[in-house]
């Protein structure tokens, strides 16, 4: 039933018919004290800031609240159900016991917009926006593409479905509020929960099925909204060239999609690729969570993702493959200046990028003050402590 139901919703029509009837239903349907709903990106995935939060409040939760996992994916609530830690959590939110859970929730949280839920909420829902990555590049009212009308539109569905959005520092908050509209006292600066890890632990041992080299680098460029990223978008590729780099250095390339991006569909069980087996995927299909991978990453490479601002905890080398930044600052657009705020090289051909790599991979420390610096605007706390200060938050309205 649930799923018949997901499908005809997916009719954006009748979701947005059904979205504004449970928004007029909650108004009026009991809340029940202490009870908090999460789910995560578009409503499916297991990962990610929700799902760090969730762990974190199901480990300390001295106030005794209630806290329970919505998704449309019938699969992770098959695969939860066998873990006895988690069984009775995990519930369909297209079921009459999912909506009828959201309905009477006190707090809510997410990490997406109005694809996450099926519902949005009145102001007797707190609703909390940890979202997915710091906005490097623009967001909500602030794309360029958008029109003034679709911008006011925008604008409206921020306020009604956001009473506070998480930021990781007083630059990051600045930007939300940009972004979305929203009045400063309502994006509170608490941290990532997902990065509590990358503070506490050095290193783990999580990563693709294939056993890793000495040195990991990792590949793992941002979304575009007209077409895939280009893992090497360069003229002069040289492949086997590149494997022996990888080869003098035992160093293995994962490369790793958006989520989002068609690169993750038609490429996400490629395996090994290249001849000598140093250069393989490492999508979701492979490694669900990339923050379970990052604290094994000696070198990032990426562009205008926020996923570098992460990596800037463990203070190692990056590299900005930005071949396209010229178009990306057109639309979407880019909320700081691209070249001022990454700190590591930036490369536009092949013979650059693998200069790069080397230098990385022999001289980590090279760009550190540079990292150092651009950490300190971007991150108020280093203390993994970020899922206590949300927790803290949630409590006061549940």
């Amino acid at each position: 039933m649930a799923v018949k139901l997901e499908r005809l919703l997916n009719n954006m029509v009748v979701r947005t018919a059904s979205q504004f009837s449970l928004y007029i239903l909650d108004h009026f349907w009991k809340k029940e004290d202490k009870l908090v709903v999460f789910t995560g990106l578009d409503g499916k995935w297991y990962t990610d800031n929700s799902r760090y939060l969730f762990e974190h409040c199901l480990r300390n939760n001295p106030n005794d609240l209630k806290f329970v996992w919505v998704t449309r994916n019938q699969d992770l609530i098959d695969r939860m159900e066998r873990d006895p830690d988690m069984a009775g959590r995990f519930l369909h939110q297209y079921s009459p016991l999912g909506i009828m859970t959201l309905l009477r929730a006190k707090v809510v949280v997410h990490a997406f917009l109005t694809y996450d839920l099926p519902i949005i909420f009145s102001r007797r829902t707190t609703t909390l926006q940890l979202w997915h990555g710091i906005p490097i590049k623009a967001i909500g009212i602030r794309e360029n593409k958008r029109s003034p009308i679709n911008n006011r539109f925008k604008r409206l569905q921020m306020d009604v479905q956001h009473t506070y959005w998480m930021a990781i520092s007083e630059t990051d908050k600045r930007t939300t509020m940009l972004c979305t509209g929203l009045p400063e006292d309502r994006v509170l600066v608490t941290g990532y929960p997902r990065n509590d890890r990358l503070v506490r632990d050095d290193r783990k041992t999580s990563g693709p099925p294939d056993k890793l080299a000495s040195k990991v680098i990792l590949y793992a460029p941002t979304w575009r909204p007209e077409k895939a990223a280009s893992m090497f978008p360069f003229p002069d590729m040289d492949m086997e060239e590149l494997e022996r780099l990888l080869e003098e250095f035992d160093a293995c390339l994962l490369l790793r999609g958006h989520y989002r991006d068609d690169l993750a569909v038609r490429e996400g069980n490629a395996g090994k690729l290249g001849k000598k087996g140093r250069i393989m995927m490492a999508n979701r299909d492979l490694v669900e969570d990339v923050q379970e991978l990052l604290p094994q990453v000696d070198v990032l490479v990426s562009d205008y993702s926020g996923i570098w601002v992460d990596y800037l905890l463990l203070d190692r080398p990056m590299i900005f493959v930005p071949y396209d930044l010229e178009e990306y600052a057109k639309s979407p657009g880019l909320m700081y200046d691209f070249n001022e705020v990454t700190p590591g090289p930036k490369v536009s051909d092949f013979h650059g990028f693998m200069a790069a790599l080397r230098e990385c991979l022999r001289s980590p420390a090279r760009y550190q003050e540079e990292r150092r610096q651009t950490r300190k605007m971007f991150h108020a706390y280093e203390d993994g402590r970020a899922g206590e200060r949300i927790y803290e938050i949630i409590s006061k309205h549940a």
